[in-house]
């Protein structure tokens, strides 16, 4: 199988974000199919990710903020599909920059957080642990609902999304992976 390696990990920080320009943490920009069942549905400078399955849908990563999490909502609904159906919420890093909006993702979608065992505290306190370029940033906090460990298996459909942790840019810093069709070819997306 051919791997098409996507950011749903850690390379997910962003897609043209500068350092000197958050601005475009929250610009919209026209979602889009990446490849299978796999949309962007981020913002112009913070990805999200949209995978989609016959059971319902699962979303990777809030924004920054509830605004940015309004931003995937929309992004969703432009791709025709319905934010109700988001079932699960996953998070690459307890950053408030992609942790932000899950609070609000939660509230409007009812879906469930799953976070990293080590991450799972600043996604609950709204504050991560360490340090990083933007200081100690606060975001909404938001219930985690299921806790999981590296090789936890995220089944939702005909999907099965692996969890990597890949702890350093946060202690619970996450990769996710999985498998998805494309033309007729199988392709392994990290």
């Amino acid at each position: 199988a051919l791997v098409f390696a996507l950011a749903l990990g850690l390379a997910s920080t962003s897609v043209v974000a500068r350092a000197d320009d958050n601005a475009n943490w929250v610009r919209p920009i026209k979602p889009y199919r990446v490849v299978g069942n796999i949309y962007y549905v981020g913002s112009e400078g913070l990805s999200a990710w949209l995978i989609t399955t016959s059971e319902g849908h699962v979303v990777l990563d809030g924004g920054p903020s509830a605004d940015g999490g309004k931003l995937i909502e929309r992004n969703i609904q432009a791709l025709g599909f319905k934010p109700a159906d988001v079932k699960v919420l996953i998070n690459t890093h307890a950053h408030y920059d992609h942790a932000g909006g899950l609070a609000q993702l939660k509230a409007d979608t009812g879906a469930k957080v799953w976070a990293s065992r080590p991450d799972e505290p600043a996604l609950e306190k709204g504050q991560h642990f360490g340090d990083n370029d933007n200081g100690l940033t606060p975001f909404p906090a938001v219930k985690v609902d299921k806790r999981f460990g590296d090789g936890t298996r995220l089944k939702v459909g005909e999907t099965t999304l692996v969890a990597h942790l890949t702890p350093g840019h946060t202690i619970g810093c996450t990769t996710w992976t999985t498998q998805v069709t494309e033309k007729g070819r199988p392709l392994n997306v990290t």
